[in-house]
C-alpha cells in the first residue's frame, strides 16, 4: 500500500510542467514551509512576516513554473537551428533512448566540424507531446527553428520504438524550394526504428548517425540556397566520403542521401559558374560548368550557362542549340528557360519558320518565370544591338517579348516597326506576323 501511494505521488510530480504537478508541488512546498516555520524560521523571522515569506516563496515557484510551461525555447542568430521534439511520455526506456540520441547527435556535429554553425534545441516533454504535422508551422513562429525532427519514443512490450518525421522551415527560401527541402528531409529520415530493450544504446547510436547524416545533407542544401556554394562543396564532398566508407549495405535513408549528393555537388559548381560568369570571370565560369557537367551530365543550370557561353563567347549558335536540346530533356517541370533560348537561337541561325513555331508555343503557355526570363532576354538582346549587332531579327524578338509575354504594347511598337523596315526578304512570315501585331497595337492604342 505505501509503495502504491508513493507511485501515485511520483506520477503527479514527475511531469514537472503538468498542471497536476503544479498543484502537487505547491502542496509539497507549503508542507515543507509549514515544517520550516515551526522548526527553523521562527527563530529568525517575526511571526507576522512568516505568512508573507510563504506567499513570496510559492509565488516565485509558480512564476518559474509558468515561464517554463509556456515559453518555447528560442533560436540562436547566425546558426542553423535544429529543433528536436521527441515525446517519451516519461517512459524510462524511451527517455534513456532519447538522451543517448541527443548525446550522439551533438557529438557527431562536433566530429563533423559543424557544431559552431549549428544549435540544437531540445523541446521539453510538455511541448514535444503536443507537436504534430498540423501545428508544427505555428509552433515554429516562436521557436523559429530551421530544421525540425519530431516524433515519439515508446516502450511497448519487449520493444522500444522511435518514430521520426522531418520539417524544414520555408522562411529563408521560396515556398517551392522549401517544400522540396521538406520532402528530401522526410525521405532521408528513418520513419520507424524498432529495438529490443538490451539494444537501446545501440539504437541511439544508429538513430543519432542517421539524423546526423540527414542534418549534414540538409545543411549543405540550405547553404547552397543561401548563396554559399563553397560551404556546400565542403560539407557534401566530405559527407560523400564518409558515407562511402560505411559498411554495406547502407541503411535506406542513408542510401537516399548518398544518391542525392552528386546532384547537389554539381549544383554547387553550377552556382559558382553563374557567379563567375556574371562577374566576367569567363575561364572560371567554364571550369565550374565543366565540373558540374562531369558530375551530373544533365545539370540544367549548367547546361543553360554553357549554351550562353557557346553563343556569346564562342560565336557558335549551332553548338548552343545542341546544348539547349539537351537542356530541354533535363528541365525541371515548369521551367521553360530552354524554350526562350531555343527561339532566340533559331532566330539568330535564321531558321525562321522553326523559330516562329517556338514563339507561338511560348505565346500559348505561361509559367512562373516568364517575366524574369523575358526581361533578361530583352536586356541581352538590347546589349547586342548596342554593341553593334544589326540583325533585324533581334528587333522582332524584343518586340515579341514586350507584346506577347510582358503585355507591354507601347514598348513593343517601336521595335516591331523598326523590324518591318529593316527585315530581309527571307523573313517574310515573320514580317506578316509583326505587321498583324502592329495593326493590333495601333487599334488598342487608337493610333492612325
Amino acid at each position: 500500500m505505501p509503495d502504491k501511494f508513493a507511485e501515485e505521488i511520483v506520477s503527479w510530480l514527475r511531469p514537472f510542467y503538468g498542471f497536476k504537478a503544479l498543484i502537487g508541488w505547491v502542496v509539497l512546498i507549503m508542507l515543507v514551509l509549514g515544517t520550516l516555520n515551526s522548526v527553523i524560521l521562527n527563530a529568525f523571522l517575526p511571526k507576522q512576516y512568516l505568512f508573507y515569506f510563504d506567499v513570496a516563496t510559492v509565488s516565485i515557484f509558480i512564476a518559474i513554473w509558468l515561464f517554463g510551461r509556456f515559453r518555447l525555447p528560442r533560436k540562436k542568430r547566425d546558426r542553423l537551428n535544429i529543433v528536436i521534439s521527441i515525446s517519451t511520455e516519461h517512459d524510462p526506456s524511451a527517455e534513456v533512448l532519447k538522451s543517448d540520441l541527443m548525446r550522439k547527435l551533438r557529438a557527431d556535429l562536433v566530429t563533423g566540424g559543424i557544431s559552431d554553425s549549428t544549435h540544437v534545441i531540445d523541446l521539453p516533454e510538455h511541448f514535444a507531446r503536443t507537436v504534430n504535422g498540423g501545428n508544427i508551422a505555428r509552433r515554429n513562429r516562436k521557436t523559429r527553428g530551421d530544421i525540425w525532427i519530431w516524433g515519439f519514443a515508446r516502450h511497448r512490450g519487449a520493444f522500444t520504438y522511435l518514430d521520426l518525421e522531418g520539417y524544414v522551415s520555408h522562411r529563408p527560401v521560396s515556398i517551392n524550394i522549401g517544400s522540396k527541402l521538406s520532402r528530401d528531409f522526410r525521405e532521408a529520415l528513418p520513419v520507424r526504428l524498432q529495438f529490443t530493450e538490451d539494444m537501446s544504446f545501440h539504437a541511439s547510436e544508429i538513430a543519432g548517425d542517421m539524423i546526423y547524416y540527414t542534418v549534414r545533407y540538409i545543411t549543405g542544401v540550405a547553404a547552397l540556397i543561401s548563396g554559399k556554394p563553397d560551404s556546400t562543396l565542403n560539407l557534401h564532398t566530405r559527407l560523400k566520403e564518409e558515407i562511402a566508407a560505411l559498411p554495406k549495405p547502407l541503411a535506406p535513408n542513408v542510401q537516399a542521401i548518398y544518391s542525392k549528393l552528386d546532384n547537389v555537388i554539381s549544383d554547387a559548381h553550377a552556382v559558382k559558374g553563374i557567379a563567375a560568369f556574371n562577374a566576367g570571370r569567363l575561364d572560371e565560369a567554364r571550369e565550374e560548368v565543366g565540373a558540374a557537367l562531369t558530375i551530373a551530365q544533365r545539370n540544367y543550370s549548367a547546361l543553360i550557362l554553357r549554351s550562353i557561353i557557346e553563343f556569346k563567347y564562342d560565336n557558335d549558335a549551332s553548338a548552343a542549340l545542341e546544348t539547349t536540346d539537351i537542356a530541354e530533356r533535363a528541365a525541371p517541370t515548369g521551367d521553360v528557360t530552354w524554350k526562350f533560348n531555343r527561339a532566340f537561337l533559331l532566330l539568330v541561325n535564321e531558321d525562321f519558320d522553326h523559330a516562329q513555331r517556338v514563339c507561338r508555343s511560348l505565346e500559348r503557355h505561361t509559367s512562373e518565370g516568364d517575366t524574369r526570363i523575358s526581361n533578361d532576354s530583352i536586356n541581352f538582346s538590347k546589349k547586342m544591338i548596342a554593341d553593334g549587332d544589326r540583325r533585324p531579327q533581334l528587333l522582332f524578338w524584343i518586340g515579341f517579348l514586350y507584346y506577347r509575354k510582358l503585355q507591354n504594347p507601347s514598348e513593343a511598337l517601336d521595335y516591331l516597326e523598326r523590324f518591318l523596315e529593316q527585315g530581309a526578304d527571307n523573313m517574310a512570315n515573320l514580317k506578316l506576323l509583326a505587321s498583324a501585331w502592329v495593326d493590333e497595337i495601333n487599334r488598342q492604342m487608337d493610333l492612325p
